[in-house]
Parts: structure tokens; sequence; C-alpha cells
């Protein structure tokens, strides 16, 4: 009873997280496309421990191959969630991924019986194929150097929920080829409940995680890392739990509206010349509670104060460079533009904020 309580669970924690993704509109993200499409697979298959006692034996019969082969769809689109995660994008050849599933579908619809042996071992294969795929892919990620600043705030906010999915697979592998051994070496048929409710651990553990971190895993960020060169260090969810002083306040914040404001501001000139990077300037010039922009501040930016005042000047910067400043220009005469008192300090934080140096990134407009 126990491992069908454990497999119910999981299966509704599954439908909840996707409820709540929808109702937040944020399924529009084809991140969020792939992981509810893997989630709606994943909680179909935890509840139908339950569905053998609600359904006589010709529906469970009806329902036992197709709860069998949603597992081979939810392993590519796993993989394909750790793909959007770490490169943020996937293309066309994406649906190279689901060809194996379908085939294997229509086999094993058709086909009358096949040897259980023949069935195990080219499941853990299957199997093994993904997790493979998805550690390397991972290890990969978390090993690369990254010279950008956003990228590497990034990195450390998504390792642990890449490990933590990682670590589920596992789990699932390791129950999966117990109970397939067991099969195979008894006449008895696959213990289906079982397996699905030691595999519910991991999945429990990762959805906990998802629910946890929701702006990680299951909404992109508005603004974050890098766009046509320029450094987008705002999010429009929360980066931070509330603290109790500050949510009467809060309530009263237009998180969205005031970050269209700031970027304005941010994309103008005499804000960079005034050199009045601080917050009661911002709130000066925008006509807005000073407490409104300490909070916006507080919970909706990634970088510290003195990091958002250079990377300021390094966006400016970026601007002059895309509109041929160097051209007619030095880059000395860049770096004064834009508020460094030096050429090595301009230099530097270029390099930290957008990966490359100047020269590196001229060429790579030209």
């Amino acid at each position: 009873m126990i491992f069908i309580l454990t497999s119910l669970f999981t299966g509704a924690f599954c439908f909840f997280i996707i409820f709540t993704v929808l109702s937040f509109g944020r399924n529009e993200n084809i991140f969020n496309n792939f992981w509810i499409l893997a989630l709606t697979l994943v909680g179909f298959v935890r509840l139908f421990p339950f569905l053998n006692f609600v359904l006589d034996d010709s529906g469970y019969t009806i329902l036992l191959p197709i709860a069998t082969l949603s597992v081979y769809f939810v392993l590519p689109l796993v993989y394909l969630n750790f793909k959007i995660i770490i490169r943020g994008q996937v293309n066309k050849s994406w649906i190279i991924h689901l060809i194996v599933p379908i085939v294997t579908s229509i086999l094993f619809l058709t086909i009358a019986e096949i040897p259980r042996t023949y069935f195990a071992i080219f499941f853990i294969c299957f199997y093994l194929f993904y997790m493979v795929k998805s550690a390397s892919l991972v290890i990969n990620y978390l090993q690369r150097v990254d010279y950008n600043l956003i990228e590497n705030l990034r990195k450390k906010r998504i390792k642990v929920y890449l490990l933590v999915l990682l670590l589920a697979k596992l789990l699932g592998l390791i129950v999966l080829v117990i109970q397939i051994l067991k099969f195979i070496s008894s006449k008895e048929n696959f213990d289906f409940n079982t397996a699905l409710a030691l595999g519910s651990i991991g999945w429990i553990l990762v959805l906990a995680y998802t629910i946890l971190n929701k702006d990680i895993v299951i909404s992109k960020s508005k603004f974050s890392g890098l766009k046509n060169g320029m450094i987008l260090f705002w999010s429009s969810k929360n980066l931070r739990k509330i603290q109790k002083s500050d949510l009467a306040l809060y309530d009263k914040l237009d998180v969205t509206s005031l970050i269209d404001k700031i970027l304005n501001l941010e994309s103008k000139y005499e804000f960079i010349k005034d050199n009045e990077l601080d917050k009661r300037y911002i709130s000066k010039t925008l006509k807005v509670p000073e407490y409104q922009v300490r909070l916006l501040f507080a919970y909706h930016n990634f970088l510290s104060s003195t990091e958002y005042k250079n990377a300021i000047k390094i966006n400016q910067s970026v601007r002059l460079l895309n509109n041929g400043y160097l051209d007619s220009l030095t880059v000395d005469s860049l770096s004064q533009k834009v508020g460094f008192k030096s050429r090595i300090t301009f230099y530097n934080n270029f390099r930290k904020f957008i990966g490359v140096s100047v020269s590196d990134y001229v060429k790579s407009i030209n």
C-alpha cells in the first residue's frame, strides 16, 4: 500500500506543478513545453497503480502498454530539458529524439509477443544512452570556463537543479536494473508498481526543488544574461526570498513597470555622465519613492552596487561600439566617455561582463 501511495503522491505533485506553470502563463517557452510534457507522462504513469484499483481487468490491460511506452518518451524529453536549460534553445533536430519512442511504440503494440529478455536489454540500453548524454552535457557545462559574470551567476543558480535531476535519473536506472533482472530471471510479470514507487523517490527530489526554485526551473527571468552584446541584469521574478519586514512595501511594487523605466534611464548618456548611479538619483529622476528602487535592487538585480555601476558603463560602451565609435576614435576616448578613469579598468570590466576583449567584440560585429 505504501508503494501505491508514494506513486500517487508523485503523480499528484507532477500535476500540481503543471497547473502552477499554466496558471502563471509561462508555457510559452519551449523549455516549459518539454518539461510540461515530461511531467504529464511521469504523472500519468505514477497514477497507474491507483487506476489498477478502480478499473476492471480489461481497462487495466488497455492502459498497461500505454503506461509502459510513455516511459520511452520521458527519457528524451528530460534530455531536451537539459539542453534547454544549459543552451537556452534547441534546434529543429530535437524531433529526432522522438523517433525511437515512436517506432518502439508501434512495434510494441503490433507484435503479439516480444521476448522479455530482448525488451529488457533494449530498454536498459536506451536508458543508459540518455543517461550518458545528459551526464556528459551537464559535466561539460559545469567544467566550462565562463568569463562572463552573468553566465557565472546563472551557472551557480542552476547547478544544483541539474545535479538533482541527474541524481534522480541515476536512482531510476538503479531501480530499473534491479527490477528488470528479477523480471528476466523469473517467470513472473514485471513488478510495475514497485518500480514506479522506488523510482518516484528521485522524482520527488526533483519536484520539491522545482517548487522551491520555480524562478530558475519553471520560468525564465525576463532580464538575464546577454542580448545583442548588452548586459541584462534584471529579473522580473524575485531572486531572493522577500524579508518579512519588506512584505508590506513590496506588495505595492510594480516590478515590470519600474524595471522598464530604469532600463530606459540606463540607456541615456546623461545617466552615465552625471556619474550618480545610485538609488537616490534613480528615485529622483523617475519620480518614484526611494523605497521602491531599494526593493527592486534588493530582490530583482543580479549585481552588487559597484558591479551595477560598471555594468551600466559597459552597456553604454557596447552601444557606442555597435554604432561604429572606433571607426574614428580610440579605445582611450571610449573608456573616458563612458566614465572609466583608466583604460585598464575599462578593459577588465568589459571582459568581465561581456566575456571577450574589446577588439574581439569589435571583430564579431564587423
